[in-house]
């Protein structure tokens, strides 16, 4: 007890130098159960004590309570509940050593309530959280209608709900040096760091002014998983009455807090607030690390509603002013990574001003945004159209010295409406930008839509980047005012498709198009000595560099910001007010939305002669191609799509050519749009071309179309028109393209006149040229309005009707198909050895089909060929009329006995028809080869090896005796299918490859027969010289033998011609004895002693 008096008398003294000291002192006790005092007075008590009897404590005026050091719990859900008092002072020796704790959530906590001069000094409280008794929250330090808070050194962590709650405060009230952290929300309950609430049940006293100001104080790391719109997690401000309050924050810093709308500030000013003399400010402070749907930094809501006594409207109330604060690392998930605004405006109420002052809004960010919103600061405004008189109450933003330096949106995947950029307005009617700067930012610099922005002093925007619009970006008459004495900088920014420095949308334009940039005091008499304001340097994008849109030959200027309108001289003001300086190969410095599409190339286009209409000649069906670019406003050029349409009945394009897409680059790049145009009837048809937006798929309303007039041809000589178009003649391929025909090796292609028709001409196809006669490769022919270049086809300096004539000063030499130079007539000579005289059946070579001598050569050849098909059919059923009775008509037969045995010989017996059956096979070749009239090889390669197979396999059942002679039969089969195979596969290939394989399997077939020959020569006379040796041995055998030779043994001893013994080789009919002497008789004996004497 001594210790403890000891240090009660320490701790008297400190608080009696600190000035304020109630009536009634009484001592809160650490660590102490709640029915204990160290007193008998009950003066020294703990908290639990007093809580537990709060008439008798908290109910008197001019109440001390001095906070011992140590903790002092709160169990139970005990609420200390002070109310209804004046002059209520609770003090703490330092704010790290008295701390009040309780259990955790709805535990305990405080709540003071109808107090003036309320003081709290080195105080701590943890974990305490109590159900408010004037709104739906658990709350650790809760007052309301409180007159004249004094908070200094007071900390407040964990808690299940909101930290610091002040509800309704009156007089003068100041917080200092306080943290609040870790404030976060329950399961039943919204979370939030410190909650300043003005209801409508505020008194209204109009000359009372009630002044709270927070200082030196940190609010962190709040959690409110609920999301709800109110409070925030950080500081929550809401206003909802019709008093005079002034509320300032100054070097606070508020980090680190999470929320549904203002992670780490929301302020509300209800619809209940008359906002005449209501005023926040925040100022010398740090909003970092904040995360939130909307305004991760700070969200605010300003409504005039209907309720309530308008203000005075000869003044504007600096509602919130933001000054020298710092807005970092915030992160919003779709709009205001570090302020959101949503304002509401009324014709009945002066909304006042919102200002920012030296501000920095430095690397925040959006992301999950999908088409628009601000990434470091939001403005939507729900207001009355524009367009009205001055006496319009609105609100005023207002920007002066403010950073806007590295804010990104990430995951923006809307190309189509990227409207993001680090200051966004929509709908507000006045935003004042004051030595601002823009800087690097990864959005547009500026996004205005349906916006008026007022310009003073030198703004900068620069290296920011953007889908469109890198600098500004505007819409829906979104305007910038140009104020006297106003510079703008805007330099170095990007857009990725359009509008690099400055991006007027025309697709959300108002029925009235105002000019996007406005000058004060501009007159038709003094709109050329205006000065310029605006530079736009080395912007880049694909089209625009430095301006996209805006309409500046059109659109209308204004004085006084909406009156006395001006149609005069838009474009000469422009030209005057803006400087533009861009790269040395930037083609599209101004442009806007496609209005036409000029025909024209890079030097055309750089003189400005790119004009609306075209003519080309082609032929029916042809492709033709046309240097096209689509321009925008001051001859721009634009990205965008080619549509094209047909204006006569009896015309039609391509499918795939109706709309084309071109960009900037196209012109320099060499691109062209192509077209193929089909009529059946008409040579002259139109194209109509207009020039839409890639996007939108619509044409600038200002658009102008161009037209392709085109002529139709006849199809070129070599092509025939059909379905509209230039075809190919049967058989012939060709390519309308580049106008040619495809000769293959062994054709030849020419034109001959129609009968009766004048200057017409038509292709012939022969199929086989005169060997010798054309050359022997294939070749493309081209084919133009006079002829073909026939000669190409033709070998040895022949000309004409299927190469059959020699060219001039060349004659036909004997016994040869060449043509040769140096004779002086137009045919052979007379002689060749000068001694015998030669003739001539033909002098001209073309010989016409079935006409003169050319019939005698029709009928000899019809009948060899007929001769050859009866011999070849006597040949197959040669057995079938060997069986037939004998008769006249069969007789004959018999007697070619001899000569159709050396057909049959080497067959077995029922095999005799094979020879007659090949011949037959080759003339179905034959055949099929004449009829084949496209000459296509594939089919004849395809038969050929069908039949080779075929062949093959009715070898295998064993038609010969000799089976070598099948398996050589086979092997010139085999020969014959590869070889097939082969050229059909390098058909397409080169000369080389084709030379391979002619060679390859040639020389196969010639190895055969090499080998054939060598094999029959051995045969007849090699073995023919050894059996004569053998018999030889044999006669003089017998003449050594038993001396009679008719009845004489060949002995087995056989002597060869070098003498040696070769009685082991000989044949086998000399290798075992056999009786002779019937078959040698004495005539053959004397024959063979005369030969071998001889």
């Amino acid at each position: 007890m001594a210790a403890v008096a000891l240090v009660l008398c320490v701790y008297l003294l400190s608080v009696a130098s600190q000035g304020v000291v109630g009536d009634k002192v009484y001592t809160v006790v650490a660590n102490q159960s709640a029915s204990s005092c160290l007193s008998e007075n009950k003066t020294e008590c703990s908290l639990m004590y007093y809580a537990a009897h709060p008439d008798q404590y908290f109910r008197e005026d001019n109440t001390t309570f001095h906070f011992l050091p140590g903790q002092h719990e709160l169990v139970d859900s005990t609420l200390v509940l002070m109310a209804n008092i004046s002059n209520l002072a609770l003090y703490g020796t330092d704010v790290h050593e008295v701390t009040v704790v309780c259990s955790g959530e709805d535990s305990g906590g405080f709540s003071f309530y109808n107090i003036t001069n309320l003081t709290i000094r080195e105080l701590s409280v943890s974990n305490c959280s109590k159900q408010s008794s004037y709104y739906h929250a658990l709350v650790a330090v809760d007052m309301n209608q409180i007159v004249n808070i004094e908070m200094d050194y007071v900390n407040i962590r964990n808690t299940a709900g909101v930290g610091l709650s002040l509800s309704d405060i009156y007089g003068n009230s100041s917080i200092n040096n306080i943290k609040v952290d870790f404030s976060h929300s329950a399961h039943r309950s919204i979370g939030g760091n410190f909650f300043l609430y003005y209801s409508r049940y505020f008194r209204n006293d109009t000359v009372m002014m009630n002044n709270i100001k927070v200082s030196n104080s940190f609010f962190r790391n709040g959690t409110n998983i609920v999301y709800s719109n109110s409070p925030s997690t950080g500081i929550a401000i809401e206003i909802n009455c019709f008093a005079n309050v002034s509320i300032v924050f100054d070097n606070v810093v508020v980090s680190g807090n999470q929320a549904g709308s203002g992670g780490n500030i929301l302020i509300n000013f209800g619809s209940w607030s008359g906002l005449w003399s209501v005023s926040v400010s925040i100022l010398n402070s740090h909003i970092l690390n904040g995360t939130a749907n909307s305004g991760a930094g700070i969200c605010i809501f300003a409504t005039a509603g209907d309720k309530g006594s308008p203000g005075p409207l000869e003044s504007t109330t600096t509602l919130l002013n933001i000054g020298n604060t710092r807005f970092e690392n915030n992160t919003a998930h779709y709009d205001g990574g570090a302020v959101y605004m949503r304002l509401h405006e009324n014709t009945q109420r002066n909304l006042g001003r919102i200002a920012f002052d030296n501000c920095t809004f430095k690397d925040n960010k959006i992301v999950h945004n999908t088409s628009h919103g601000g990434v470091a600061v939001h403005i939507v405004t729900y207001t009355l159209p524009r367009y009205v008189q001055h006496s319009m109450i609105y609100f005023e933003l207002e920007f002066s010295d403010c950073k806007f330096l590295e804010n990104s949106a990430l995951h923006n995947s809307s190309s189509s409406q990227p409207r993001t950029g680090a200051l966004y307005a929509e709908n507000t009617y006045s935003v004042t930008l004051l030595n601002c700067q823009f800087i690097d930012n990864d959005c547009s610099g500026i996004v205005g839509i349906a916006s008026n922005f007022l310009m003073h002093g030198e703004n900068e925007i620069r290296g920011n980047t953007a889908i469109k619009g890198g600098g500004i970006f505007f819409c829906s008459g979104s305007v910038m005012h140009l104020y006297n004495g106003t510079q703008l900088n805007i330099s170095e920014n990007n857009a990725t498709l359009s509008g690099g420095g400055i991006y007027v949308d025309a697709e959300c334009s108002p029925a009235v198009e105002f000019c996007f940039f406005q000058v004060d005091n501009i007159t038709a008499d003094n709109a050329t000595l205006q000065q310029t304001q605006v530079y736009l340097v080395n912007n880049t994008a694909d089209s625009g560099s430095a301006l996209y849109g805006g309409l500046i030959d059109w659109c209308i200027l204004y004085d006084k910001r909406g009156q006395d309108y001006n149609k005069s001289y838009p474009s000469i003001i422009f030209n005057n007010t803006f400087s533009i300086t861009h790269g040395k190969n930037d083609l599209s410095v101004v442009s806007s939305d496609p209005m036409y599409v000029g025909f024209c190339n890079v030097t055309q286009f750089e003189q400005r002669n790119c004009p609306l209409n075209t003519t080309v000649v082609v032929k029916p069906g042809k492709t033709f191609a046309v240097s096209a670019v689509i321009m925008g406003q001051h001859h721009g050029l634009v990205a965008g799509v080619v549509v094209a349409q047909c204006i006569d009945e009896d015309c039609s394009i391509s499918n795939n050519e109706y709309s084309q897409y071109i960009n900037t680059s196209s012109i320099l790049s060499g691109r062209y749009l192509t077209y193929t145009v089909f009529s059946r009837e008409k040579r002259n048809v139109s194209l109509k071309l207009v020039a839409e937006d890639y996007f939108s798929g619509f044409p600038s309303y200002q658009y102008q179309p161009s037209f392709v007039n085109t002529f139709i041809e006849n199809c070129p000589l070599g092509f025939i028109e059909h379905d509209k178009m230039c075809s190919c003649l049967k058989g012939i391929p060709c390519n309308i393209t580049n106008q040619t025909v495809f000769r293959s090796s062994p054709h030849w292609i020419g034109y001959r006149k129609e009968c009766g028709i004048a200057n017409s001409k038509d292709i012939i196809l022969h199929s086989s040229c005169p060997l010798g006669y054309c050359f022997d490769k294939s070749v493309y022919i081209h084919a133009t309005v006079d002829h073909f270049y026939q000669d190409v086809q033709c070998a040895k300096h022949r000309t004409g009707l299927l190469c059959g004539k020699c060219k001039q000063n060349y004659s036909l030499g004997f016994g040869s198909s060449q043509c040769l130079a140096g004779c002086s007539t137009p045919h052979s000579v007379k002689s060749y050895d000068e001694t015998t005289y030669t003739s001539v059946w033909l002098l001209d070579a073309n010989v016409h089909y079935l006409h003169g001598k050319h019939t005698i050569l029709f009928v000899v050849a019809c009948l060899a060929g007929v001769v050859a098909l009866l011999y070849a059919l006597i040949l197959t059923f040669i057995q079938c009329l060997r069986r037939a009775p004998n008769s006249r008509m069969c007789g004959w037969i018999q007697r070619l006995k001899p000569l159709l045995d050396a057909y049959t010989g080497p067959y077995k017996n029922k095999y005799h028809f094979w020879t007659g059956f090949l011949l037959l096979v080759r003339i179905f070749l034959f055949t099929a080869f004449a009829l084949n009239f496209d000459n296509n090889p594939i089919l004849n390669f395809t038969l050929i090896i069908t039949v080779s197979t075929l062949l093959i396999s009715g070898i295998q059942n064993g038609i010969y005796y000799n089976r070598f002679i099948g398996l050589l039969e086979t092997s010139v089969y085999a020969n014959l299918i590869l070889f097939s195979a082969f050229s059909m596969l390098s058909m397409k290939s080169s000369d080389g490859h084709k030379t391979v394989v002619v060679c390859v399997f040639g020389g196969w077939a010639f190895l055969t027969l090499v080998g054939i020959i060598l094999y029959h020569g051995y045969k007849n006379w090699l073995k023919d010289s050894l059996v004569l040796g053998h018999l030889q041995v044999w006669f003089y055998a017998r003449l050594r033998g038993s001396g009679d030779p008719n009845r004489a043994v060949v002995q087995p001893l056989i002597i060869g011609r070098d003498g040696n013994d070769v009685s082991q080789e000989s044949d086998s009919e000399f290798e075992s004895g056999e009786e002779l002497s019937d078959q040698v008789t004495p005539q053959l004996r004397e024959s063979l002693i005369g030969s071998l004497n001889s």
